[in-house]
């Protein structure tokens, strides 16, 4: 297992990196969920990766001599992480309906793979995901832990417009478009959960290290929750 290291990318910004082992997003969990602790100054951005976590440092602030302390507290902290410990997380169910139109890939997908469609969709909803990073798009999480049968690469041609709800595959995740976006993942359903509100605390539904669950529905189910969702 792979001791953390501190490592500059520029200077304003520096990684704690956990390397590429097993453990190695389970650690950067256990880590972002320490850092409340560590009372960061306000001039210092962390931002959680899948491997790794980042620190943004404001360019005021790049020769603050209290920098070399912070980092060596922070490289400390990684270093200290049982990475089996209990790690505190929220869970989801997240309804989502592969119906018609909403699986707009489910067909290639079968083919990709030699299963049925219902096969597909039946190993899609036979795992519990886990949150390993969140971006791309506010609200965008990538779920890791997609059934090895359903594993493909992205399309080899993004689609210019997808609709919000849409979720998608691409290698061992999977992950839910919260706002109408381009996107290259393979559709196979569609969720009317509204997964960012900057109005909501926390604006995120779905949070670094929260474990989501995928509940089928029919497509007037997904009509009856769409529409309360915008209300």
């Amino acid at each position: 297992m792979r001791v953390p290291s501190l490592n500059h990318v520029s200077e304003d910004m520096f990684l704690i990196d956990f390397g590429e082992d097993e453990f190695a997003n389970q650690k950067v969990g256990h880590f972002w969920n320490r850092l409340d602790k560590l009372r960061l100054p306000a001039w210092v951005h962390p931002v959680p990766g899948v491997t790794s976590v980042g620190f943004l440092i404001d360019d005021y602030f790049v020769g603050e001599p209290t920098l070399p302390g912070l980092q060596n507290d922070l490289l400390r902290c990684a270093q200290s992480l049982n990475a089996k410990a209990k790690i505190s997380y929220r869970q989801h169910i997240i309804p989502v309906c592969y119906d018609g139109e909403m699986g707009l890939d489910l067909e290639s997908v079968a083919q990709a793979t030699g299963l049925t469609k219902e096969e597909v969709i039946q190993r899609h909803l036979s795992v519990r995901y886990t949150a390993e990073l969140v971006g791309f798009l506010p609200g965008f999480a990538y779920l890791g832990g997609l059934d090895s049968r359903i594993q493909i690469p992205r399309r080899s041609i993004p689609r210019a417009v997808l609709p919000a709800g849409s979720l998608g595959i691409a290698g061992n995740q999977c992950a839910i478009y919260p706002q109408s976006s381009p996107g290259g993942w393979n559709i196979i359903g569609r969720s009317p959960l509204c997964l960012f509100d900057p109005m909501r605390n926390p604006p995120c539904l779905i949070g670094l290290t929260d474990r989501v669950e995928f509940r089928r529905i029919s497509e007037k189910e997904f009509t009856l929750l769409w529409k309360q969702r915008s209300k």
